[in-house]
Order: structure tokens, then sequence, then C-alpha cells
């Protein structure tokens, strides 16, 4: 949640961010959630590139062809309403 990667530093908000989450909602519970780790799941490299230029087709394309949708839809409404 926060990290100086030139001073290897690493900030204390997780911690703050616990104490506060503790403290508005008064439960004793939650100390429990302290102790859990963040598993990071790395990306299969392999995969990565099997597919790299599909999602970029898709991440690309999507938006523009909604944009497209949306827009041909908006204008056949105003046009039968106003014509």
């Amino acid at each position: 949640l926060g990290a100086n990667n030139i001073e290897r530093y690493i900030f204390g908000n997780k911690d703050f961010l616990m104490n506060c989450i503790e403290y508005l909602t008064d439960n004793t519970g939650l100390m429990e959630t302290r102790a859990k780790e963040v598993k990071l799941r790395p990306i299969d490299k392999e995969q990565v590139e099997a597919n790299r230029t599909q999602w970029q087709l898709i991440n690309i394309g999507a938006p523009v062809l909604l944009i497209y949708l949306f827009s041909g839809i908006y204008n056949y409404i105003r046009n039968r309403k106003y014509a």
C-alpha cells in the first residue's frame, strides 16, 4: 500500500488502515486479519506472450466499437424523434 522503491522503504499504510478499521468497527475479531499475508500470484509468461495480440486488440478495439455503437443508437433515436 505504499513503498519508496528508490530508498527501499515501506510505509506503514497497511498497519494504519488496519488500526482505523479496528477502531471504527470496534470489533475484536478483526485482529485475525492482521495475521494474514497477501499471496502474490505471478502471471504465466508463456500465456501472456501467447495471448498478447488478442488482448491488445480487445483493449483497443472494444472501446472504439462501443463508442460507435452508442453514438449510432443515439443518432438513430434523435433522428426518429426530431425528423
